[in-house]
This record gives C-alpha cells, sequence and structure tokens, in this order.
C-alpha cells in the first residue's frame, strides 16, 4: 500500500498542475455528497476548513500566533470543540496546513500528524504548500496519517 501511495504522489507532483487538483478532489467530494443526499433524504452538515498553515495557537488579531489566553481566532483546540457539537458532520480540510508559523519550521508535521489523527476529519486534501519539502516529506506525512 505505502509504494501505491508513494507512486501515487510521484505522479501528482510529476504530472498535474496543482490548481487542478484541488478542484477535482473539491468536486468528487460534492459529488459523493449529493449522491447520499439523494439516496437517503437526510441532512448533510458539512465543516469545512482550509489555510491553516500551522497555527496550532490561533491568531491575535494582528494575524500573529497567539500563545496567551488573550482572546484568539483558529486553533485547532477551538476547531476540534466545534466539531465535537456535530458528530454525524462531514469535516473536510482543504488543504495548506503546512508553512507559517515557528511549529512548522522547528518541528515539520509532527504536531499536525498528532491533531490530525485525533481529530474527527472525514477528508483531508493537499493544497500547494504541502508540496513546498518536497514529495518524499508529504509521503512520510501520509503514511503516519491513521
Amino acid at each position: 500500500m505505502g509504494f501505491l501511495v508513494e507512486k501515487f504522489l510521484f505522479e501528482i507532483c510529476q504530472n498535474i498542475k496543482m490548481r487542478n487538483l484541488f478542484f477535482y478532489i473539491f468536486i468528487s467530494a460534492v459529488y459523493v455528497v449529493m449522491l447520499s443526499a439523494c439516496a437517503t433524504q437526510q441532512t448533510i452538515e458539512i465543516l469545512h476548513i482550509n489555510d491553516t498553515h500551522s497555527h496550532l495557537a490561533g491568531m491575535d488579531e494582528n494575524g500573529k500566533s497567539n500563545y496567551d489566553n488573550k482572546p484568539a481566532k483558529g486553533s485547532f483546540a477551538r476547531i476540534n470543540n466545534v466539531i465535537k457539537k456535530y458528530p454525524n458532520a462531514l469535516v473536510i480540510d482543504a488543504g495548506d496546513r503546512f508553512q507559517g508559523t515557528l511549529y512548522f519550521s522547528l518541528f515539520g508535521y509532527e504536531p499536525l500528524i498528532k491533531i490530525d489523527n485525533a481529530m474527527d476529519f472525514t477528508a483531508l486534501t493537499l493544497g500547494n504548500h504541502e508540496f513546498d519539502n518536497g514529495c518524499e516529506f508529504l509521503n512520510s506525512y501520509i503514511n503516519e496519517l491513521k
């Protein structure tokens, strides 16, 4: 399975324009959601995040990482609290989780792996920044996801 993932990532890195990748994944997800909604006539809740750029601690009003107990936007703890309020929702992260803070500069994807594996995401997609450190780095990240 790891070989197939690695081969798939290599193909993505070599042959697909990044702006098209998100479009195809998004359209596929919308199609699946629409089919399931039509078949069961249920309400579907979708929670979507993107471009978190390793802001694990949230951001203050100036867009800087907030490490204090001051009012802040974001943070994965706050996001997870919202997710818990909607246990049947589709939870989608549309990428750009890498780069942006000292967390990523010092620790790479390690803090994100712990968060991703603890949160109840339905799907994670790749943004352009997931490719910044190369395909081998990205492949290692994907292989550590549960």
